[in-house]
């Protein structure tokens, strides 16, 4: 609603300030709430997936509401101590004044050209020559490059490829500018200039979409159109375009110099890690400690990220991503607290921020780890050793009984040490460790791995509201009623058995033995997508699909969630691993069939494979 948005902006941070502090004074001040309970995880997570945070984007008013709440609660479950780690990120480019472009003495108009969004920020000017595509594939029998001395140069190069601007063609991985820029810095370049071609006057610049990037490709790149540059570089577009559709050589020197200012800069954004210590009060083993983590931010109105594209613009709540797992982590502080004299090593309860746009808390805590306890807790800081880290993301849709656990081989202790708990508590849980042909997923635990900490990471798999809109505690239904989609009780369930891993890990006789060289996340080498999420947990002879994307290959050829691949083209498919075999040698454009199990029947669809998408034009 567009009126009365400074009354409802003053309105909302009061809301905050009462809600947040109500909601944990009522659940952690009063007396004695039973373990795990499912109604003080179910008002943990209304709060943080409320409206009211607006998707918890790292960096906004809503994800710093979140970050007071958790340091709130962590504080009122009685921890030791309770701290932060603030960092700054990259949280997208934007598009400056100033920017430059001239071609010898010529300056070219400001309309006739603009940076693109993963370009540095820098001015310069260099001898230029033109590389054609700016194009190496060898393998497809192009190469822009050979015979062209590009180093220290700018790059000139044609927007496209051989297949036009296609993203289904055998040059789509190599159309995408970014691609190009990247290529032109492989091969020394200092810049990239990108000829963008059509009637003349009416060349389409590229859009500036800066929103979801951290990071610039090192050198400057602006698109220009052609019209105004191509007389002046000595380059006759078309009669290049048709030598290169044929695969003849047509990159050159060049004869005028170019001087250019991008003028890009990255919005920075402050966020933080938030630390609850739990010290350990045996003498046995106090200089280590068993890390529990979870990532407290989410998607906030929609990013790239996003499975709901045309939703763009409503809040992402994040619900079971991961307001679960932050529910389940402050949960396990407050019961853990009491069992604190009979452990033996220390527990650091940490959740993440960042996480959503690239593991950014993990890596900077890896980068900056703040492995003791606090000064406050024994008079001065005690160095400390990690021997184990629980992840928990996404944990609130336990359905089957069963709760995934990746990263056991990351210890040979851990399969025996999750048994064993298992048994010795009477947990019912189907606990369903990963292969490697079957990796689980990526999440900040692959940032405390490469810190050489053994690591194990739980969650209870997709679903089809994950990245949408959809992931809440609650939706509407048809006649008017609200269902529940956090599986509170089952929360519950999970994290009495993960508790008793926690304790078992920090109980131990001897740490948990490191396995180095293990990979925690799946290849995806395919160049094709078919826009669906594999349930990796399904107990299935094949792969279930647990999400199909809107108007996507996988939902244009009439696939749904709960079917399970059992053929792609001639490859048999008996895992997840199998599928994206079959995937890499899938071919953009071409149709394949597809055999599928729906409802216990065969049946055979045909689908056409897509391209990855350039990121930018």
């Amino acid at each position: 609603m567009s009126s009365g948005v400074s009354i409802k902006t003053i309105s909302a941070s009061f809301l905050f300030w009462i809600l947040s502090s109500t909601v944990v004074s009522g659940l952690l001040d009063a007396a004695d709430p039973p373990p795990f309970a499912a109604a003080v995880l179910e008002r943990h997570i209304a709060y943080l997936a409320s409206d009211a945070l607006e998707g918890r984007d790292a960096g906004t008013k809503g994800c710093e509401e979140a970050e007071r709440y958790i340091r709130e609660a962590l504080a009122a479950a009685g921890l030791d101590a309770v701290e932060e780690q603030a960092f700054e990120f990259n949280a997208g480019a934007r598009l400056g004044e100033g920017s430059r472009l001239a071609i010898g003495d010529r300056e070219l108009p400001a309309e006739s050209f603009r940076p693109l969004a993963f370009s540095a920020a820098a001015e310069g000017s260099w001898p230029a020559v033109f590389a054609g595509y700016g194009i190496e594939a060898k393998d497809l029998g192009h190469d822009d490059y050979t015979g062209l001395e590009a180093g220290g140069k700018l790059v000139v190069a044609l927007r496209g490829s051989p297949d036009g601007d296609n993203p289904h063609g055998r040059f789509s991985s190599h159309v995408d500018s970014r691609a190009k820029a990247l290529k032109a810095v492989e091969k020394g370049g200092k810049a990239l200039l990108i000829l963008v071609t059509g009637k003349p006057g009416e060349e389409k610049l590229p859009e500036f979409h800066g929103d979801d990037l951290t990071q610039d490709v090192g050198i400057p790149v602006i698109a220009v159109k052609e019209s105004e540059a191509g007389k002046t570089l000595e380059i006759d577009a078309a009669a290049a375009i048709a030598a290169l559709n044929e695969h003849r050589r047509v990159s050159k020197p060049l004869e005028p110099k170019v001087s250019l200012a991008a003028r890009v800069r990255f919005e920075k954004r402050a966020t933080r890690n938030l630390l609850g210590w739990l010290k350990a009060r045996h003498p046995e083993a106090r200089d280590e400690v068993v890390i529990v983590g979870a990532h407290h931010d989410h998607l906030g109105r929609g990013t790239t990220a996003s499975m709901a594209r045309r939703r763009l613009g409503e809040i992402h709540n994040g619900a079971d991503d991961n307001a679960s797992g932050v529910a389940g982590l402050l949960e396990l502080a407050r019961c853990l607290k009491p069992r604190a004299a009979e452990l033996k090593r220390s527990v650091l309860f940490i959740t993440l921020g960042a996480e959503e746009r690239g593991l950014l808390g993990s890596r900077h805590f890896k980068e900056h780890p703040l492995l003791r306890l606090p000064a406050g807790t024994s008079g001065k800081e005690t160095p400390l050793k990690a021997v184990a880290m629980v992840n928990l993301d996404m944990i609130g849709r336990l359905r089957e009984n069963r709760l995934l656990a990746s990263g056991l081989a990351t210890s040979e202790a851990w399969p025996d040490l999750l048994e064993k708990v298992r048994k010795d508590s009477g947990c019912q849980l189907k606990v369903v460790g990963d292969r490697a042909e079957d990796l689980f997923g990526t999440s900040d635990h692959t940032n405390f791995y490469q810190m050489g900490i053994p690591v194990v990471f739980f969650f209870t798999g997709n679903h089809s509201q994950y990245h949408t809109p959809d992931d809440d505690l609650y939706r509407r239904l048809d006649n008017g009623a609200s269902e529940r989609l956090i599986n509170v009780e089952g929360m519950g369930e999970v994290l009495r058995y993960v508790g008793e891993v926690i304790a078992a890990a920090a109980n131990g006789p001897q740490p948990l033995p490191y396995k180095p060289g293990v990979k925690l996340a799946p290849a995806a080498t395919f160049k094709v997508v078919l826009r669906l999420l594999p349930d990796y947990g399904a107990d299935v002879a094949g792969m279930r699909i647990a999400e199909v994307t809107q108007d996507g290959p996988a939902a244009q050829a009439g696939l749904k969630a709960g079917d399970v691949i059992v053929r792609f083209s001639s490859t048999p498919v008996r895992s997840v691993r199998d599928y994206m075999v079959g995937l890499e040698k899938a071919r953009a454009g071409e149709e394949i069939e597809v055999e599928i199990v729906r409802d216990g029947k065969s049946q055979v669809v045909k689908v056409t494979p897509q391209g990855k998408a350039p990121a930018n034009p």
